[in-house]
């Protein structure tokens, strides 16, 4: 429940001081979930000091799914860019 506030928080942040930027594919992952899902995910970078670890839950994978180096809109504070999201 707490993380659930904090992500609300973080959103509404984003919304009022969050900056919208080009970010690169650069790197993609994918783990076996044996006899459950298995899981995807996308690294992209927007900065050239931080890279981010992205879960890919879409229905089709849709960031898992495009090359690397195709470019994605992502909004994130300045100030903290570990606070991020992919713009759709």
């Amino acid at each position: 429940m707490i993380e659930l506030f904090r992500n609300i928080i973080y959103y509404r942040k984003l919304q009022k001081e969050g900056v919208t930027t080009q970010a690169k594919i650069v790197g993609k992952e994918w783990h076996d979930g044996g006899d459950s899902a298995d899981d995807y995910y996308v690294f992209f970078q927007f900065r050239p000091d931080f890279v981010v670890k992205y879960s890919d839950n879409t229905p089709d994978y849709t960031y898992y799914n495009q090359p690397e180096g195709s470019e994605i809109k992502v909004l994130y504070l300045p100030a903290n860019p570990r606070i991020n999201i992919i713009e759709f």
